[in-house]
């Protein structure tokens, strides 16, 4: 059973603006669609969020 959470229970909505694009290529290519009034309301398994957490970390890193 997989567990999903809330972008915004993981995501701090600072970052999620800062990525905003990022996050949505994201979503798309793992076929989910994102919450059309607020981004942060999108549901991911809790393997789909640690993929784009780690994402975001190399881009910080780069």
């Amino acid at each position: 059973m997989a567990i999903t959470v809330k972008l915004s229970d993981v995501i701090p909505p600072r970052m999620m603006e800062q990525h905003r694009e990022h996050i949505q290529d994201f979503l798309l290519q793992e076929g989910i669609e994102p919450d059309e009034q607020e981004l942060g309301d999108t549901s991911m398994t809790e393997r789909q969020v640690k993929e784009l957490l780690e994402e975001l970390a190399s881009d910080l890193q780069a």
